[in-house]
């Protein structure tokens, strides 16, 4: 998948749980053992640019879910 229509597709998703209007947002990064990340501190969440260039958009759209779900439940207790 293009990298353009991976953020596009997290920017729609973090917007549609109004994470935008708390301060997070969304970039990629050079991950190689893992696809996604949520670092709650910093509200910011990343896909692993490898990653988001192989896979399919299924796969994708389910990562940013799973980080998105990481942000809302907040950190570990």
């Amino acid at each position: 998948m293009e990298l353009s229509g991976v953020r596009l597709l997290a920017d729609r998703i973090l917007n549609q749980h109004e994470l935008f209007e708390k301060g997070w947002r969304f970039s990629f990064d050079r991950a190689k053992r893992r696809a996604g990340s949520c670092k709650i501190s910093k509200k910011e969440m990343t896909l692993a640019k490898d990653y988001a260039e192989q896979e399919d958009f299924k796969k994708i759209k389910n990562t940013i879910r799973h980080e998105i779900e990481h942000a809302i439940v907040g950190p570990r207790r």
